[in-house]
């Protein structure tokens, strides 16, 4: 009797050993999704940010080029243009 219940149990953890395995590799997997997603969520912000550094300077330099009438025109030509291509 009492190695019989020693064999259930034997079984039992072995099932239960299995199952926690599986639950610790999915949550590895899951891990190391989310570090890859914040990883790449970091490049696209310092992305965006290089991105924001060089239209400031665009933005800087045509000011410094044209007054703001003329700056007016060129902005309405280029959304008309731009409009136009994606229609």
């Amino acid at each position: 009797m009492i190695d019989a219940t020693l064999d259930v149990r034997s079984r039992v953890e072995s099932g239960n050993d299995v199952n926690n395995s599986s639950v610790l590799n999915n949550a590895n997997a899951m891990r190391q999704q989310t570090a890859l997603a914040v990883d790449k969520a970091n490049r696209l912000e310092a992305m965006c940010a290089t991105q924001q550094r060089e239209l400031d300077a665009l933005r800087h330099t045509l000011n410094e080029m044209f007054d703001e009438e003329t700056l007016g025109e060129i902005y309405s030509r280029f959304m008309n243009r731009l409009y136009s291509e994606v229609n």
